[in-house]
């Protein structure tokens, strides 16, 4: 799931939550080592029989959009 959040200074924040592996799939930027830690923490948890939900934010100056949102 997915909601963007339009401030009065004209900055846009998208947020978006769901499995791990499909929040991950969505994010640019993150490092070899840090996916790989996501990915350890996740099958973890996994293995314990808890459950995981991952949440990441990213924003905008005024004017652009979130083609994909």
């Amino acid at each position: 799931m997915s909601v963007i959040s339009r401030g009065t200074s004209g900055v846009s924040t998208l947020i978006t939550k769901g499995a791990p592996e499909a929040v991950l799939e969505r994010c640019v930027g993150v490092p070899p080592e840090a996916r790989a830690a996501l990915d350890a923490e996740v099958a973890a948890g996994t293995t314990y029989g808890r459950p995981s939900i991952a949440a990441a934010a990213t924003a905008s100056s005024a004017g652009e959009y979130f083609p994909q949102a």
